[in-house]
């Protein structure tokens, strides 16, 4: 049986790297909105849950 698309592709991007991790504390720290940060980063809106 052939597997569909599924798998590892499908959450590519989906979870922030160490990097972006600290450039959002960084934009927090300086008064950043998150809709901000998230058009910074190239990201939906889910900072709050992404980063928690």
């Amino acid at each position: 049986m052939e597997q569909g698309k599924g798998g590892t592709q499908t959450r590519k991007g989906k979870y922030l790297n160490w990097n972006e991790r600290i450039l959002i504390e960084g934009f927090l720290k300086a008064g950043m909105s998150e809709s901000n940060i998230a058009k910074e980063l190239g990201r939906d809106l889910c900072l709050d849950q992404c980063i928690a």
